[in-house]
């Protein structure tokens, strides 16, 4: 399949955790599979991608595990369904991003390769924790980028898990 919603990664392990708000422990688990059975989501390869969580991992409403057609982490999926917008093939295509609200965040195939954008500017929230771990002061990054102060430090606590 070559849709980039099953193929290209966006999030990290870590990252797509935080998201869905649930252990990092736990995410691992679904993404790389049990003992007793394999994966829960579909990811991208992640010997050869640093970002293996692909959007249909975040996005996909029914979180079937192959081959057993179990529907699997019923109600977190639950939640986070008032934030996917599908689009005329039936799949997910846009997802605002529930640790960011008010929406401000979202991920949309289409804009910025799948990468998590602001959503009134564009810009890449990546670029935005880049400049914080690079020890740009918050202030610094908001007038480069045109973003509130909180939003700029509400990037680094979510992506790189620090206070900005």
């Amino acid at each position: 399949m070559s849709d980039i919603r099953f193929t290209e990664g966006i999030l990290n392990f870590t990252q797509a955790a935080r998201h869905l708000r649930v252990p990092q422990q736990t995410f691992h688990r679904w993404a790389k599979g049990y003992l007793r059975g394999g994966p829960l989501l579909h990811i991208a390869d992640s010997a050869s991608s640093p970002l293996p969580v692909t959007f249909i991992a975040l996005a996909d409403h029914g979180l079937i595990v192959g081959g057993t057609n179990q529907h699997v982490i019923r109600e977190i999926v639950a939640d986070h369904m008032q934030y996917i917008a599908f689009g005329g093939d039936g799949y997910p295509e846009r997802l605002q991003l529930s640790a960011w609200l008010p929406p401000k965040v979202e991920v949309d195939v289409r804009r910025a390769f799948g990468q998590p954008i602001f959503a009134g500017t564009g810009t890449r929230v990546a670029d935005v924790a880049g400049m914080i771990k690079a020890g740009e002061s918050a202030e610094t990054v908001a007038d480069e980028f045109g973003l509130s102060i909180s939003d700029v430090r509400t990037s680094a606590r979510i992506l790189l898990g620090v206070a900005a």
